[in-house]
């Protein structure tokens, strides 16, 4: 709830809509990006398992291969050995998944209390501070656990995807709700919950 009567100090609050309506668009476009990356993790993840124990394959081929001298290469051991190179160089993925469900929930919340800010609900106002709070601690928790994922992504695709992936995670989480934070200070909102007296 406002600090003061807005109605009086601040006429205008032709803000409120425009950064409700940001809330909603921005967290439905991050939950999607998210579900796209935990979805991608999640089927990575199920491969990697597969690979890893479907190793049967791989032994036979491995035979022709060893008996041979390595003049025959077993399509299946070739490929196979290839894939679980790969497979066994990827970091956990799992771990990837959780963190993309977490961001899902973050922009679920974004979602609803954009809403609520449109309807002008007190606890909406109230809850964006812990939102914005909880979406930058996310951001610099996925950031520090990432490094394998990051590097990852640097190798196969180079340098430009890993700084268009950081500017969009940096806006999502960490420009956007700060930006909230400030504008809500500069409105005159008490960012802290406190006794009303």
């Amino acid at each position: 709830m406002p600090n003061h009567d807005s109605s009086d100090s601040n006429p205008c609050q032709c803000w409120i809509p425009v950064m409700a309506t940001m809330l909603i668009l921005l967290g439905l476009f991050n939950a999607g990006f998210a579900l796209l990356m935990g979805g991608v993790a999640t089927e990575l993840d199920s491969l990697r398992e597969q690979v890893l124990s479907s190793s049967s394959d791989m032994k036979i081929g491995k035979f022709f291969n060893v008996v041979s001298g390595g003049l025959l290469s077993v399509g299946q051991y070739a490929e196979g050995k290839i894939v679980k190179g790969i497979v066994e160089g990827l970091p956990p993925l799992w771990w990837m998944a959780m963190l993309s469900w977490a961001r899902v929930l973050i922009s679920l919340a974004a979602f609803a209390l954009g809403w609520c800010v449109v309807v002008r609900r007190p606890l909406a106002f109230r809850l964006l501070p812990f939102w914005a709070a909880l979406s930058s601690v996310l951001f610099v928790f996925s950031l520090f656990s990432s490094f394998d994922v990051i590097r990852l992504v640097y190798v196969e695709t180079g340098l430009l995807l890993v700084l268009l992936l950081g500017i969009l995670d940096i806006g999502l989480h960490l420009v956007w709700p700060g930006y909230i934070l400030l504008r809500l200070r500069k409105a005159g909102f008490k960012l802290l919950p406190g006794r009303s007296s």
